[in-house]
């Protein structure tokens, strides 16, 4: 490997993986290397699951500013008037008290408000989130002081110790000077085979924000699953 190449850390590598998901690439951290995993996966199959460092990185990455609020008021939208509303989801109108804003540079008082989309259960009806709180990911409504738009319709999700503590990580990362690069999209793709039947290696080269090289290398053996690796060189 040259001198000026350097293989991206664990935590960076998991940075970067929203933005390789949101491509379609459909990746995922395992023991320290990247594997594949299915790619396309619905919200509500995250939701389910519960939100994973990626889903967090990249919601994180993407919101003008995270705030932790308590919900005081919820009413369900009327779906008509829901456009984009996803099968098995309701809209709702929250109203909540802020608790403390985690990052963002737009005012914020101790009211916002937002609209968020919620699984809804066999009876039609959401989780009582009523006094709970809650990590929002979102940006400020311009003219409209006090309302909130999250970033995806999703992008609401419950607050816990645990929780605050891995967005305030990953916020402390984003935000640092030695921050994985972003990716923006794939350059060029390209499979070498390997001298038996199943064995070659996959290089996707990668368009970053700041024009650094960047590349995810896919090692292919028959009975064996793929080892997947990056690296970047600025």
């Amino acid at each position: 490997m040259p001198s000026n190449t350097r293989c991206l850390p664990l935590g960076a590598s998991r940075l970067i993986l929203p933005n390789l998901i949101a491509l379609g690439l459909g990746l995922t951290v395992t023991g320290g290397a990247l594997q594949a995993q299915t790619v396309g996966a619905p919200e509500s199959a995250i939701a389910a699951s519960g939100p994973t460092f990626a889903d967090v990185a990249g919601l994180a990455d993407s919101a003008g500013m995270v705030v932790h609020a308590q919900v005081r008021k919820i009413a369900r939208v009327d779906d008509a008037r829901a456009p984009g509303l996803a099968p098995g989801y309701g809209r709702f109108y929250v109203q909540a008290q802020t608790v403390a804003l985690l990052v963002g540079s737009a005012p914020l008082g101790a009211q916002v408000a937002y609209l968020v989309d919620l699984p809804l259960n066999e009876r039609g009806k959401p989780d009582n989130i009523k006094k709970r709180d809650v990590l929002l990911f979102a940006r400020a409504v311009p003219g409209r002081p006090g309302e909130l738009q999250l970033v995806t319709p999703t992008a609401q999700q419950m607050w816990s110790p645990e929780a605050d503590a891995r967005v305030r990580q990953i916020l402390t990362t984003l935000v640092s000077p030695n921050a994985p690069v972003k990716i923006e999209g794939v350059r060029e793709i390209m499979y070498v085979p390997g001298n038996l039947a199943g064995q070659g290696e996959t290089q996707m080269f990668l368009k970053t924000a700041n024009n650094s090289a960047a590349s995810i290398t896919v090692h292919h053996e028959p009975g064996v699953p793929a080892s997947w690796g990056c690296r970047s060189r600025n």
